[in-house]
């Protein structure tokens, strides 16, 4: 089970910059507030966007590996690279910054409600996975399913 660095590094690129950056433009730049428990259209782009570029990630890293298994290897490294720099980028964002990270209705009435004197000291003291152990999950499957797509258009083609 071979798989070539440059391929992988290049599916591992497109997977993690696109979510991290999504992230950090969404939550620390414009601070959409979408948090109102509806399904919005921003929900559902964000979604489809995670999906796609999961699988393109995969597909990229797959392309050029040798079996199928390497294939399904490099998709799920990453798929996973990917929701891991996400979940630090989460970790990182709301330790550094928590008052700009807190501006969401249901966290400022959650803080407002538990008696901690900082934002920052509710925000350390209530981290949770939240819902990144699901997302890895879903990161993993359609990463190796485009990976798995990749290697075995590469194998037709050869």
């Amino acid at each position: 089970m071979t798989i070539r660095t440059s391929t992988l590094s290049a599916g591992v690129v497109v997977a993690t910059l696109a979510p991290t950056a999504a992230f950090v433009l969404h939550d620390l730049v414009f601070q959409f507030p979408d948090n109102q428990h509806e399904a919005t259209l921003g929900f559902f782009l964000t979604v489809f966007g995670l999906l796609f570029v999961w699988g393109v990630g995969g597909y990229l890293a797959g392309r050029r590996t040798r079996t199928m298994t390497a294939a399904a290897a490099a998709g799920l490294t990453t798929a996973a690279t990917s929701v891991i720099v996400l979940w630090l980028t989460f970790l990182t964002s709301n330790l550094a910054y928590p008052d700009r990270m807190s501006y969401e209705p249901d966290r400022i009435r959650a803080f407002r409600a538990s008696g901690y004197p900082t934002v920052r000291e509710y925000v350390v003291h209530n981290m949770t996975p939240g819902p990144f152990p699901l997302l890895l999950g879903v990161a993993v499957v359609i990463g190796i399913a485009g990976s798995c797509l990749g290697g075995r258009l590469h194998d037709r083609a050869a």
